[in-house]
Formats: structure tokens, C-alpha cells, sequence
């Protein structure tokens, strides 16, 4: 047998112990800190395998990696040893033999073994390394890489001249919400990971995919891929489960971007798709848009709208403009509703410019606010010119439900100008009556306990549940025009549904207003209808604050 000389052995296995502590996880320096211990234990190779014992999880790096080759290895000889994490990992350490050696002895066989309980508390840790690392790039839902993934690798293609190569998707997938509604939250889930899971089988190695919250996601990916991409995104069925019937078709909206040469930034470049899902979102049957010259001049736009919006409030070029609300007995002014209108000089800009990116950006909370304090301020001032006030209706928006003490600021805003709460109303759009439940229901719920009356606007351009206009306190109904244009025609389908909606809102409480009002025909199907509040451009268009006081 082989005579080890223990001290040389003691010392070698010591340093190589205290030298493994300080190279934080980096691999290449494992080899030659191992070499002097190996040659002593006559090991020519260490072989590191790991199995996941558990499906359902993902094994960040290599599965087979060569940890040690000194060379003359001989294949026919060596030690295994195997290692078990909790239904995480399996590991196999596979310690080979030197050519040509003396086979090794119970003691040196105890001695390789400690080595790699040494090695083995290590890797472990390597892996916690590789673990944290990863998970920084790495969304652990889906199984796929996360939006700091695509920063990495877009730089990456930046740097190395390559980025012309690819194009860059942003999508979302359609009606995933009424999905998650019908069949839960978790097979939401397994919907949106197998989705995702085809676009990779797609991808391959000729591109990536990353998700970037709940059922949205970017990819970059080989311009030849383009036209099976836009295939894929106009429909394709998902396997849901292992039943015949078990499967489900989606479609996503979607924007892309072939040309890659007119961004500043990475953010800039990423917000130039996801901008291009969101008009998508906006356009009535189109579910994927193309970056081109007329989307170039909207996003300067949009850039152009976000870098002087701040400005403009602090200046207060937001112009509160009421249209006024009129009740059918007696054609009398009943209330208004408060609109805003952006005129910077002479210049003026539309509504359906801006709202739609300050409600993207968040920033429409402000103006929410402002147009809630300027109405105020105007109501306190003709109380004290002895006008004849009628209630007046402000609306907020979707972000605005998410800020924070917003029902005492709401009320903070009135009571500073000592306004009866009966003569403000707050408007909520259908689609935010729908944005979130538990948000919606405590605002509306103490909107109402604190006398200040509550409209859902368009209804009927949406799809809100009645559940949530039957279970929350709501005091109006305020019907979009789309359901009045159509409804003349004497006993349509149109008609016997707009007259059952104010039937509806009148068995349960809810006073019935409807927008839209432009012919006389409109008024006389209200009153057939037993609706008596109308607003629209039969009686008045929006109108500037002091063409409007004249009316008090």
C-alpha cells in the first residue's frame, strides 16, 4: 500500500479547507486549490451530478460538472458518495482513481470521504450564491427570466453590436382576468406558465422570454421568428390538463418592435412595446401593433405630454369646463358635471391626448385631486354670491382608487371650503368599478357613510359584474351613450335592454342619468323609459366655468 505522509496530507487538506472559504462561489478557482490534496489521495477526477428529486423544480447552473481532472483518470475505478437535500436534490460525487495507482485503503477511502463532505458544504453554498443570483433574473411563478434578465441581455447585444439582429415583443394575454375569475387563481397560473412555456419551445436559443407581472411579458427574439410569433399571438390553444376537453385558446395583445435603432435608453426601448400593448388595448378588435413612424410621433408625443404635465398643474393650465345635467320634468338644471380641458396658450389639447398617459404613468391622481379643489373652490364662491348651486359630479380615475388616505384627503377637500357633501358627486367608470374589489368597496362604502353621493359612468361600455353594483352602496347609474344609439327601433333588442337597465337600477334604488342626449328622439325614448335626468349635447355642450354660472 501507499505510504501517505500525514503531515504533508494534514497541511495540504487544511489549506485547501481555508482557501474554499474565500473565493466566494467562483469555480474556476476550485481546481487548483483541490490539486495538491488530489495528488496525496491519488484522485484524478471528481465528477459532481444533481437530480432534482422534485418536478416542480427548476436546478439553477450545470446538472454534470467537472469539479477536478488531473488527468490519467482511470474510468474503472473510483467512490461514489451521495448526498440528499429535502425533496430538493439529489447529489452524486464521483471521486476517480490515478492510473496505474495503488488502490486506496479504508483509510484513505474515509479520508476522500471527508473531502467531500468539505467539497459537498461548499457547493452548497455556491448554490445558495447561484440561488440569490439567479433569482434576481428569475421569475419563480412562471419558471422563466424576469424583466432585469432582459436589461442584462439587451445590454449585452448593445455592447457587441447585435441588437439589430432581433426584434423585441411586449404582450399580454387577453381576457386572462374572467379566465382567473371562471377557473381560480391557480390554473390562472398554470395557464399563463404553459403559454409561456410555448413561446420558449418557439424561441429556443434564438432569443428569450421574460415575464413582467402577472400576464404580461417581453421577449427578444430573432427577426426570422417574427411571423411565427404574430401567429402565436393571434391565437393558439393551451393544454390545461389531461382531460380530452382540457384545453383553452388564447390571444394576446401585443406590440413589436423590429427596428432597434431610435431609443436612448433600455427603459425607454421596453416602454416603447409595452406602450404599443396598451393602444392595442385601446382599438376595438386590433390585438398587435407595430412600431412604425406613426407610433414614433406618439410615443414623442406621449414623452413630450409626461415631461411637461408637472408644470402645467403647477400653472394651472387645466381648465375645469361643466356640462350641465337636466331633469326631463321640467327641463330645469338639476347638476353638471366637471370636465377638464388642457389649453397651454392658445393651444389646446384633447382629453383622449393625455388622459390615457397620465392614467398609464399613474400622474392622473393629481389632476383628479385639482379638478376635486377647483370645483370646490368654485362652489364655495357662488354660495357666497347667493347662486342657486346644484350638485356637481367629479370623476376619478382607476389609479387614483390605489392612493393612499384618499377618502380623508377627499373629504379634507370639501370640508376646507365647507361644502355640503350633498353637492359633490364622485364618478367612477365602469372599468374601474371592476380594477379591484376590496379598494372599490371601501371607498364607495365610505363615500356614502359620509353623505357624498357615488355614480358608476358608462355603464354599458364594460363588463362589470351586477353583483358589484347591487353590493355596494352606489347612489347613480349613469348610462353611456352606447346604449341609447340604437335603442329607438320600437321593440329592438337594443331597446327592450336599455329600458330593462333603467328598471333594473330603479328596483334597486339607483337614480338612472343617461349621456349621450343629442335628439329629440333620445328624450322621448327617456321618458318612455321613466328616466328623467339626460345629459349630452341636446341641451349643452361642456362650457367654460363662467358661461356655466351664468345658468345658477
Amino acid at each position: 500500500m501507499a505510504e501517505i505522509n500525514y503531515e504533508e496530507y494534514t497541511k495540504a487538506f487544511e489549506e485547501a479547507v481555508t482557501k474554499l472559504q474565500s473565493i466566494n462561489g467562483d469555480r474556476k478557482k476550485i481546481p487548483p486549490l483541490l490539486e495538491k490534496i488530489c495528488s496525496i489521495l491519488r484522485i484524478a477526477k471528481i465528477n459532481v451530478i444533481k437530480e432534482p428529486l422534485n418536478s416542480d423544480m427548476s436546478l439553477h447552473g450545470e446538472l454534470e460538472t467537472v469539479l477536478f481532472d488531473g488527468g490519467d483518470c482511470d474510468d474503472t475505478r473510483y467512490l461514489v458518495f451521495t448526498e440528499k437535500t429535502e425533496n430538493v436534490v439529489k447529489i452524486d460525487f464521483i471521486f476517480f482513481q490515478k492510473k496505474d495507482s495503488e488502490d486506496w485503503d479504508d483509510g484513505e477511502r474515509e479520508r476522500i470521504h471527508s473531502l467531500q463532505k468539505i467539497i459537498f458544504v461548499h457547493l452548497g453554498w455556491f448554490q445558495l450564491i447561484d440561488f440569490f443570483k439567479n433569482i434576481q433574473n428569475y421569475d419563480t411563478r412562471f419558471h422563466v427570466h424576469n424583466v432585469s434578465y432582459a436589461f442584462e441581455q439587451i445590454q449585452k447585444h448593445i455592447d457587441n453590436g447585435t441588437l439589430n439582429e432581433y426584434g423585441l415583443a411586449s404582450f399580454n394575454i387577453h381576457r386572462l382576468t374572467t379566465i382567473n375569475r371562471q377557473m381560480g387563481e391557480k390554473k390562472g397560473t398554470l395557464i399563463i406558465k404553459k403559454y409561456f412555456q410555448e413561446i420558449e419551445a418557439i424561441i429556443k436559443n434564438k432569443g428569450f422570454i421574460c415575464a413582467t407581472g402577472g400576464d404580461n411579458g417581453i421577449i427578444l427574439f430573432k427577426k426570422e421568428l417574427l411571423e411565427t410569433l404574430v401567429a402565436f399571438f393571434a391565437g393558439v390553444e393551451i393544454k390545461i390538463d389531461d382531460e380530452i376537453d382540457g384545453k383553452i385558446e388564447l390571444k394576446s395583445h401585443a406590440g413589436i418592435r423590429t427596428d432597434m435603432d431610435d431609443f436612448n435608453s433600455i427603459p425607454e426601448l421596453i416602454d416603447s412595446v409595452n406602450m404599443l400593448v396598451q393602444l392595442s388595448k385601446q382599438k376595438s378588435g386590433l390585438k398587435i401593433i407595430f412600431y412604425d413612424d406613426d407610433i414614433k410621433k406618439h410615443n414623442a408625443k406621449k414623452k413630450h405630454i409626461e415631461q411637461i404635465f408637472k408644470a402645467a398643474l403647477r400653472n394651472e393650465e387645466f381648465k375645469v369646463f361643466y356640462q350641465p345635467k337636466v331633469n326631463l320634468h321640467n327641463y330645469s338644471l338639476c347638476g353638471a358635471e366637471a370636465l377638464v380641458r388642457w389649453i397651454r396658450a392658445d393651444e389646446k389639447i384633447f382629453p383622449d391626448e393625455f388622459i390615457p398617459i397620465i392614467e398609464n404613468n399613474g400622474s392622473i391622481k393629481n389632476l383628479d385631486l385639482y379638478m376635486l379643489n377647483h370645483v370646490c373652490a368654485s362652489l364655495k364662491r357662488w354660495i357666497n354670491e347667493g347662486k342657486k348651486v346644484v350638485p356637481v359630479s367629479v370623476n376619478l380615475s382607476r389609479a387614483t382608487l390605489h392612493v393612499p388616505n384618499l377618502l380623508n384627503m377627499i373629504f379634507d377637500t370639501i370640508d376646507s371650503y365647507r361644502i355640503p357633501h350633498t353637492l359633490i358627486q364622485i364618478e367612477l367608470t365602469e372599468s374601474a368599478s371592476g380594477a379591484n374589489d376590496i379598494a372599490l368597496k371601501h371607498i364607495i362604502t365610505g363615500l356614502h357613510e359620509a353623505g357624498i353621493s357615488t355614480a358608476i359612468d358608462d355603464f354599458g361600455t364594460g363588463f362589470s359584474s351586477l353583483s358589484i353594483i347591487h353590493d355596494l352602496p352606489w347612489d347613480v347609474l349613469k348610462i353611456d351613450k352606447s346604449l341609447l344609439k340604437g335603442s329607438q327601433k320600437e321593440g329592438s333588442r337594443e331597446q327592450i335592454m336599455f329600458k330593462s337597465i333603467i328598471s333594473m337600477a330603479k328596483n334597486i334604488d339607483l337614480t338612472c342619468i343617461v349621456e349621450g342626449v343629442e335628439t329629440r328622439e333620445d328624450v322621448r325614448l327617456l321618458k318612455e323609459s321613466d328616466c328623467y335626468l339626460a345629459q349630452g349635447y341636446y341641451f349643452d355642450r361642456p362650457m367654460p366655468e363662467e358661461d356655466f354660472e351664468k345658468k345658477l
